[in-house]
């Protein structure tokens, strides 16, 4: 087929095409990727604990069988239901495998029971993977660009509203400025103004009403949540502050769910600013790009750790994120180990890193 317009994105997603088995969403907005992919994902199978009905793959999962991505598209669900196939890939890694893939869909010699969401970053307009989509037949690419403008303004304003909250002029104009970026992140961002607020029908009166004081009050735009700390350990290559932290987060009944997100926005975070920083950019530069906003105080750090990441490192350390929080959901092995594992791999990439380039 083709690729869609970004601003038809959305429409699809509300309502897909049947007709079309496999899908590819990519662009450099992360957490517009993951929130359509999970939105498709639901409309054909919402539960995504069962092995039967769902099932997830990585670029290391297709290169130990590269016959795999077929078998789990050609499998039935056994006990009803819509089947997903949801493989999480990073640029034309397994792009062989998906062009015999929409080939074999497209000549009719293979017919697929499941829907096959594929999940990618930035690609270029010479990509294999992203020209195989767009020239099959029975496949279609779907661009996740930042929000921007009207479409961010239709985000937030959106949000809000589903919570009973409306924003005065001034405030949104200051939600605009720090938001956009990453939808993930702009969620999470609009999530703690809500919660600020107070649920919806046991506000007072007038309380429905958000002003920028609200927003300043809410909104310092840094990493600021409990697992920051964590974060920084892991990606500074602090193995025994990992360690520590890990203590802390156990201690105040933060689980390995809440960290894990964490991880994978600042790692993410990090990936957006090196991409800067391979365009061009300085650090310095690089962490300013980023939205919402690097507090001063948090830069520092963030510089620091850029010192150390590459895009090509830190696309390794969002895989191996990837497939940790696939474990937790698939497999009995309990969640915490399981996420302690990751982020200790993570730090020791980065302190080996670290003393290669000190050397």
């Amino acid at each position: 087929m083709a690729a869609l317009k970004a601003h038809a994105v959305e429409a699809f997603v509300a309502k897909p095409d049947a007709n079309i088995p496999a899908l590819l969403l990519y662009g450099p907005d992360a957490g517009a990727v993951r929130e359509r992919s999970d939105a498709l994902a639901a409309r054909v199978s919402p539960d995504r604990s069962s092995a039967f009905n769902y099932a997830e793959l990585t670029d290391a999962d297709l290169k130990a069988d590269p016959a795999r991505l077929m078998d789990e598209a050609a499998a039935i669900a056994m006990f009803g239901g819509g089947r997903v196939v949801r493989v999480r890939t990073k640029g034309d890694a397994s792009a062989g495998i998906f062009e015999a893939l929409l080939k074999a869909l497209g000549d009719g010699t293979f017919t697929a029971e499941a829907l096959i969401i594929v999940e990618a970053g930035e690609l270029a307009k010479t990509s294999k993977l992203r020209k195989a989509f767009e020239g099959a037949k029975r496949a279609l690419a779907l661009p996740c660009y930042a929000d921007e403008g009207r479409a961010l303004r239709t985000v937030i304003v959106d949000a809000l509203a589903a919570e009973g909250l409306r924003a005065e002029p001034d405030a949104l104009e200051a939600l605009l400025a720090g938001l956009g970026v990453d939808r993930g992140v702009t969620r999470q961002e609009l999530e703690k103004l809500i919660l600020y607020k107070g649920p919806k029908g046991a506000r007072a009166p007038g309380d429905d009403v958000i002003e920028r004081a609200d927003v300043k009050a809410v909104f310092s735009y840094t990493e600021d949540d409990a697992s920051a700390a964590l974060m920084n350990a892991a990606a500074g290559g602090r193995v025994r502050d990992v360690e520590t932290e890990l203590g802390r987060l156990a201690a105040a009944r933060i689980g390995p769910g809440t960290y894990m997100r964490s991880a994978v926005r600042h790692f993410d975070r990090l990936r957006l600013a090196a991409a800067h920083m391979a365009a061009g950019d300085s650090a310095n530069g690089a962490i300013k790009k980023l939205r919402p906003q690097v507090h001063f105080k948090d830069a520092p750090a963030l510089e620091r750790q850029l010192g150390t990441w590459t895009t090509a490192s830190l696309d390794r350390a969002l895989a191996d994120l990837f497939q940790a929080e696939a474990e937790m959901r698939r497999t009995g092995s309990p969640e915490n180990l399981i996420a302690e594992r990751a982020l200790f791999r993570i730090a020791q990439l980065a302190a080996r890193r670290t003393r290669r380039s000190s050397r």
